[in-house]
């Protein structure tokens, strides 16, 4: 796509040979970086954080169990199972023996992460433990 978005507004001229960049790809460049930066600072503001509770005396294996709660990731969101995956947990859980359910903990976040599109929030992680 930005090879298509280049090739479309670079203008090259005969006479000198240089290349001149129209104001579209201009501004598509620039906010692009802009975008690209944003991330980038964002990704350095979260290690940050990672890195300061490392450091707090939490322990380098704590600060890398920390979820930090973002506005589409929070513990106190409401989730639960669909109908179809309450009968999945039960099916899951009744396969492991008596004193032993806890065991089923893996499977059933495996399949609430399947069930919320890839990736496993906060509020999936509680429900599962309490199931």
């Amino acid at each position: 796509w930005y090879q298509r978005r280049v090739r479309e507004a670079v203008v090259s001229t005969q006479s000198t040979g240089h290349y001149y960049i129209t104001n579209n790809l201009s501004k598509m460049l620039s906010s692009h970086l802009k975008r690209l930066a944003k991330n980038t600072v964002g990704q350095a503001a979260r290690c940050l954080r990672t890195t300061a509770m490392a450091q707090s005396g939490a322990g380098p294996h704590n600060a890398l169990l920390t979820h930090l709660e973002e506005t589409e990731n929070r513990a106190d969101m409401p989730w639960d199972f669909t109908d179809d995956n309450k009968e999945r947990c039960k099916g899951i859980i009744a396969q492991y023996p008596d004193g032993h359910q806890q065991a089923a903990a893996i499977p059933l976040l495996d399949l609430a992460q399947r069930q919320h599109g890839g990736w496993l929030p906060l509020a999936a992680m509680n429900h599962v433990a309490q199931v």
